[in-house]
């Protein structure tokens, strides 16, 4: 993985999750279909060893995919730590994995986080959705699917913010942990004791059950059985576990083909900061002068690849371990920084990124005058509008719905080319 350039933008993030989770996995916005009882032939997805894995191998699967998608599309190898074929959730140090698991077994950094103990992990009324289930409301009650399904999706935004949170502060570990438990929500939302879905992929989420409360007319999850598991129930799937793809359940399948579009999109945020650095780097223009922003070793690279883009002649520090006996000032302008740290190939591992805490400061010289530069194309925009009868108020009223100009701006616009004539 890589680090954030800057804190993240929690409205940004939700809405890079949102897609994923839309494209990939529930939408909310479906009503539920009504009661769906459980039968022993649908299966869940539980942690365990042998016949019982579940959460491990769908992540397993998850991770080599999206480590292949994101090697070829943006060169970096290994995102995501591997995750060996038969590792169990028990006593792993696989930092993505022992997040997932957490979430059904919790260890102390979970419980502390939510604030519930593990004794009452389970059936805790609050949590619920952690599982993809319904939350339980009054004394018999249990909420609607489309607010479970709402109130998942905020928990995956927020273990996913937290996780971008602990990359910013370089701590992978802790990044990886969040995101296994992302993961582990989304997982769920796939098992067919906790949802009812249908479509291509099983993309649309019709109804959401409900676990340790049973409610008329909502689907209910049966306590765990031996035959609550992601693999089908054949011999050659079940008498090893060196089990192939072939032998998940269509559920399980598809919970990876999700799982996969979500570490893709973590993956793409933490390592590829062209759409952030954009966004950042226009509103910075507006007020020029310098700007100080943080960034860590493993992303450096593809930062000042970005801002050179815009502006290769900017001139620039890259300031490392400040305040520290290896401190280090290498000055230039963007291009020629972004010549000094080029990207890595796809075999380069992380070891090879520049250590140490990474400040960045950019002079961006005088501000953008954005009107001045708009203001060619607003002309001709007016003169159009001129011809085609439009008054010069709507023409005005036009330029800055249309064109983003200020009221004031797009009104001198009209004037002036309603004197000249058009």
């Amino acid at each position: 993985m890589g680090c954030t350039f800057r804190h993240i933008s929690h409205e940004g993030w939700a809405a890079l999750l949102a897609a994923a989770w839309l494209g990939l996995a529930p939408g909310c916005a479906a009503p539920p279909s009504g009661d769906r009882g459980i039968d022993e032939g649908q299966q869940a997805f539980v942690s365990g060893t042998g016949p019982m894995r579940g959460h491990e191998d769908i992540t397993r699967f998850a991770v080599e995919t999206a480590n292949q998608q994101l090697a070829s599309e943006l060169g970096v190898a290994d995102c995501f730590s591997p995750i060996p074929e038969g590792e169990p959730c028990v006593g792993t140090t696989i930092p993505l994995l022992r997040g997932n698991c957490a979430t059904d077994s919790p260890d102390d950094t979970m419980t502390s986080y939510y604030g519930v103990s593990a004794s009452a992990w389970q059936t805790a009324p609050e949590l619920q959705v952690l599982h993809f289930l319904r939350n339980h409301t009054g004394a018999t009650d249990v909420q609607g699917a489309r607010q479970a399904c709402e109130d998942a999706l905020e928990l995956l935004v927020a273990a996913s913010n937290l996780g971008a949170q602990a990359w910013a502060a370089a701590d992978t570990a802790g990044a990886a942990y969040w995101f296994g438990h992302a993961l582990h929500i989304l997982q769920d939302s796939f098992a067919a004791p906790h949802t009812d879905r249908s479509g291509l992929l099983e993309r649309q989420l019709d109804d959401v059950c409900s676990y340790g409360r049973q409610v008329a007319g909502v689907c209910f999850h049966p306590l765990a059985a031996l035959d609550d598991r992601i693999w089908l129930q054949t011999l050659a799937c079940t008498a090893t576990t060196a089990r192939p793809w072939d032998c998940l359940t269509p559920e399980a399948q598809n919970a990876a083909f999700a799982s996969a579009g979500y570490l893709r999109v973590v993956g793409r945020h933490v390592h590829d900061p062209s759409g952030d650095l954009e966004a950042a780097l226009k509103t910075w223009r507006r007020t020029g002068g310098l700007v100080v922003a943080f960034d860590t070793g493993q992303r450096l690279a593809r930062s000042l690849a970005c801002l050179a883009a815009h502006l290769p002649d900017a001139r620039a520090a890259v300031c490392r371990e400040l305040t520290k006996a290896h401190e280090e000032v290498v000055r230039g302008t963007l291009l020629e920084l972004s010549e000094r740290y080029p990207v890595p190939g796809p075999d380069v591992g992380p070891a090879a990124a520049v250590r140490g805490e990474i400040t960045l400061v950019i002079d961006l010289g005088r501000p953008i005058d954005e009107g001045a530069a708009r203001r060619p194309g607003a002309e001709s925009a007016a003169a159009a509008l001129l011809a085609r009868g439009l008054s010069r108020r709507d023409t005005a009223a036009a330029l800055h719905v249309c064109l983003g100009l200020a009221r004031r701006e797009a009104d001198r616009v009209a004037r002036e080319v309603a004197a000249r004539g058009g």
